[in-house]
C-alpha cells in the first residue's frame, strides 16, 4: 500500500516539475549537470533529465574511460552517454560519436557547443562491417531508428533515408596511432556488424567495450548473440551484464553479473534486452575498481 502511495505521488512531482517547460524543445539542466534541449512529451527526454536511464554507466563510465583517453560512442544519439564521456576523458582527451539520425545528430552537436564539450567528434554516419551507405529508417522516436527496425520500430518508421556506413577501423585510422580505450555501442541490432568493422582496434587495442544486447533488433538484423560471442570469446574477453537487483538484500542495487556468453544471457532477460560490459585481459584490472561484482 505505501509502495502505491509512494509511486503516486512521485509521477505527480514528475507532472509537476515537467509542466512549466511548454510545448516543444526547452533547454533543461539534466541531472548530470549538463545542459540539453528535451521535450515534456518524450519518454526518454523525461529519462534523461530525471536521471533514470543506465544508472550503472553513469556511476561508472569515469572508472573506465580515464582523462586523455579517445573513446568511441557508437549510436550517440542526443549526446547523454557521450557527454559522460566526453567528463570523464576531459580536455585533453576525444570522443567520437557516432550517429546516423540526422536529427538526432544535429541535437547532439547543439548539446556539446552549449556544454563546451570541444572534445567531441561527430561522425554523421552508422557504424558497420564495411565502408558505403545503407537504408536508414527514420522512427518517430528519436533513438528508435535503425537499419534494420523490429517489429515495435516498425510500427513508427517515419520514412527510409540513405545513410553513410563507417567502420571503426576506418575512423581509427584517420584518428591516427592512439589507442581507444573504450567504445559503448546502442546501435539496434547492428552491434554483430560493428564488431566486424573492428577488427584491426579489436586486436591492437582490445578496448572495454559497453553494449546494449536486444534480441529482437539483432533477429531484425539476421544476427543473434552468438555472433557477439563469436568474435569477443577467442580474444579472451569476460562477459559481465548489468543486473539491477540483488537477491541478498531487499533493494535494488547495481550489481554486475559474469557469464560465460552472450548468448546465454537471453533466455534470462524478460524481453531480451540488456546491458553487457565486454571486458578483455588488458583491462582486467581497471574493471576491478568499479563494484560491486557479483560472485
Amino acid at each position: 500500500m505505501l509502495t502505491r502511495i509512494a509511486a503516486g505521488l512521485r509521477r505527480r512531482w514528475r507532472r509537476l516539475r515537467v509542466a512549466g517547460w511548454g510545448d516543444g524543445l526547452a533547454w533543461r539542466r539534466i541531472h548530470t549537470g549538463a545542459w540539453m534541449r528535451l521535450d515534456r512529451r518524450d519518454f526518454a527526454d523525461r529519462a534523461f533529465y530525471f536521471g533514470e536511464v543506465d544508472h550503472a554507466f553513469v556511476r561508472d563510465v569515469a572508472r573506465l574511460a580515464l582523462p586523455g583517453e579517445t573513446v568511441i560512442d557508437l549510436g550517440a544519439q542526443k549526446g547523454y552517454h557521450a557527454m559522460l564521456l566526453a567528463r570523464a576523458v576531459g580536455r585533453s582527451g576525444t570522443v567520437v560519436a557516432v550517429e546516423p539520425d540526422p536529427r538526432a545528430a544535429a541535437l547532439l552537436a547543439e548539446h556539446c557547443a552549449r556544454n563546451g564539450l570541444t572534445q567531441v567528434r561527430i561522425v554523421p554516419a552508422a557504424a558497420g562491417d564495411a565502408e558505403g551507405s545503407a537504408a536508414f529508417s527514420l522512427n518517430t522516436q528519436i533513438g528508435w531508428s535503425s537499419r534494420f527496425p523490429n517489429p515495435t520500430q516498425r510500427r513508427g518508421i517515419a520514412e527510409s533515408i540513405t545513410v553513410p556506413v563507417r567502420t571503426v577501423d576506418g575512423i581509427a585510422r584517420e584518428l591516427g596511432p592512439v589507442p581507444i580505450s573504450f567504445v559503448k555501442m546502442d546501435i539496434e541490432g547492428s552491434e554483430p556488424r560493428a564488431l566486424r568493422g573492428m577488427g584491426g582496434v579489436l586486436a591492437a587495442h582490445a578496448p572495454i567495450m559497453w553494449m546494449e544486447v536486444n534480441a529482437t533488433a539483432l533477429a531484425a538484423a539476421g544476427e543473434a548473440p552468438a555472433a557477439v560471442d563469436a568474435i569477443i570469446l577467442p580474444l579472451g574477453y569476460r562477459i559481465f551484464r548489468v543486473d539491477w537487483t540483488s537477491p541478498v538484500i531487499r533493494r535494488r542495487r547495481i550489481l554486475y553479473r559474469e557469464a560465460a556468453s552472450v548468448e546465454s544471457l537471453v533466455a534470462d532477460a524478460a524481453d531480451g534486452e540488456f546491458d553487457v560490459v565486454l571486458v578483455s585481459p588488458r583491462y582486467a584490472d581497471r574493471f576491478a575498481t568499479v563494484g560491486p561484482v557479483a560472485k
